[in-house]
């Protein structure tokens, strides 16, 4: 159990903050649902940006459920305490709702994109089964990268499952994350970087993700992961073995 320490100091005006927080989850409510049922009933806006808008809607009416009712609770108990899995329910709602909204804006920006630039050829493009592709896009995505930190946060719970995760996942963590801030710095500097630096630093620059990783990767797996550090010892082992028997074998012929 986790004790929240955040609302220790709301006991004087609980009942007021109560009101307020309620009357501003029912406006939430009341603005969403109104959108929602209105697209859902009129069959004039079933339109891709009319559904992309009722999709919207429904990921804020998703993404507010998984913080007011709990906060509301809080607000009339004496006891502000929440459990490890209701913490991690919470945290995944919370940041799959926020995922959500970027991805279901992307594709509303991706749909305005042909609507202005590309008129004549909207209703080929925006087809039923692209609109169904692109709101799964929306959904799906965010859902599965954030069930996987979920599934990885239960994992390190235990200290053998802790040593685990620390021996596979994070040197793939540690590597994945080397070579998107190394193709990142790349990209932004040929996009924003001064051209008054040497011609030394632009060649460095313009190569190094293709130098970083692939030195890196071998270094970081093969010191973190133990069967392949443990063979490499071995061989290294008997490769001195070897060695000093050939030294040894010349020394008695001579």
């Amino acid at each position: 159990m986790f004790t929240l320490s955040g609302l220790s100091g709301t006991n004087n005006y609980r009942v007021i903050l109560f009101a307020l927080t309620l009357l501003c989850y029912g406006v939430i409510w009341l603005v969403n649902l109104t959108i929602i049922v209105t697209i859902i009933v009129d069959k004039k806006l079933h339109e891709p940006m009319y559904i992309f808008l009722c999709n919207l809607c429904i990921n804020g009416l998703y993404g507010t459920a998984g913080f007011y009712p709990k906060f509301l609770m809080d607000l009339l108990s004496t006891t502000h305490v929440i459990s490890y899995a209701g913490c991690l329910l919470q945290a995944f709602v919370m940041y799959s709702f926020a995922c959500s909204e970027l991805s279901i804006l992307a594709v509303m920006a991706y749909d305005r994109y042909l609507a202005i630039c590309r008129p004549l050829h909207y209703c080929f493009v925006m087809t039923k089964r692209r609109l169904s592709q692109l709101i799964c896009f929306s959904w799906l995505t965010p859902f599965s990268l954030f069930s996987i930190n979920v599934l990885l946060t239960t994992c390190v719970r235990s200290k053998n499952d802790r040593t685990k995760f620390m021996q596979t996942c994070v040197p793939h963590l540690v590597s994945l994350v080397t070579f998107i801030v190394a193709l990142l710095f790349d990209l932004m500097y040929m996009r924003f970087g001064s051209r008054d630096v040497s011609q030394s630093i632009q060649n460095f620059i313009a190569i190094e993700f293709l130098l970083i990783s692939p030195v890196l990767n071998p270094l970081i797996y093969g010191f973190k992961l133990t069967k392949i550090r443990n063979r490499i010892s071995e061989l290294l082992l008997i490769s001195g073995v070897e060695g000093d028997q050939s030294q040894s074998r010349q020394l008695l012929t001579t």
